[in-house]
């Protein structure tokens, strides 16, 4: 017999009234893309996690890719991360233009192996991206470590951690900047698609924020080239 992994329905029914109610809210406002409701679930998701900001965006592959192209990263580049993961995360370094160096797992977590990392590491890294998974953060203080010692970024891939902790304190909120999704089927999904980007660094927030929307500081005035890429 098979017997599905995901059960969105059942999911849905669990909670149908509240769900319906914040639909038609939304609806009712008139207002579908970005907006109040977006404004209060990015402040609600930034105090969750322990953070200064919270950024909607259009998916967590695009989460990755924004962020990567806040931190300044593209075409010469390297950025390391795992084989283990899912295929985004290496397509958005690829679409920065930088080159994906992958540092392998360790066999019993899975996740980034430490002592393998220094050896991955190039005069042209210029960031790395440890992976959250199953129920498991990476080893991010040694991370950081290496990664401050030679002013390399790092990048939490959390698309598959939310809520998940080290060392007592939220994934997300250890690194410059950090990737989470809302498909379906994560930890916490959305009713479609959907991504956010944290950051304890106001500079790097702005910067996302123009970035996600066409380089706008202003309506209609793009500051940058910026993407279509909108929370809903």
């Amino acid at each position: 017999m098979a017997i599905p992994f995901f059960d969105l329905k059942a999911q849905y029914d669990s909670i149908r009234a509240e769900l319906d109610e914040a639909a038609l809210r939304v609806m009712r406002s008139g207002w579908y893309i970005l907006g109040s409701e977006v404004d209060a679930f990015e402040k609600e998701f930034a105090a969750y996690n322990g953070v200064a900001h919270a950024i909607g965006v259009g998916s967590g592959t695009e989460a990755l890719h924004i962020a990567l192209l806040a931190l300044g990263v593209g075409a010469g580049d390297e950025v390391i991360t795992v084989p283990n993961t899912a295929v985004a995360t290496v397509a958005a370094i690829e679409l920065t233009g930088a080159h994906a160096v992958l540092c392998d797992v360790r066999p019993d977590t899975m996740l980034m192996d430490v002592e393998k990392l220094a050896g991955a590491i190039t005069p042209r890294t210029r960031a790395i991206i440890p992976v959250h998974l199953f129920g498991q953060s990476a080893d991010l203080a040694p991370i950081l470590e290496l990664a401050r010692a030679r002013n390399i970024f790092v990048l939490e891939d959390c698309a598959q951690a939310h809520g998940g902790t080290y060392r007592g304190q939220r994934v997300g909120r250890w690194g410059d900047i950090a990737a989470f999704s809302f498909y379906p089927t994560k930890n916490l999904g959305a009713y479609g698609d959907g991504g956010a980007i944290l950051t304890n660094d106001a500079q790097l927030a702005e910067r996302v924020r123009l970035l996600r929307q066409y380089g706008w500081r202003e309506r209609y005035a793009s500051d940058i080239k910026g993407l279509n890429s909108r929370l809903d």
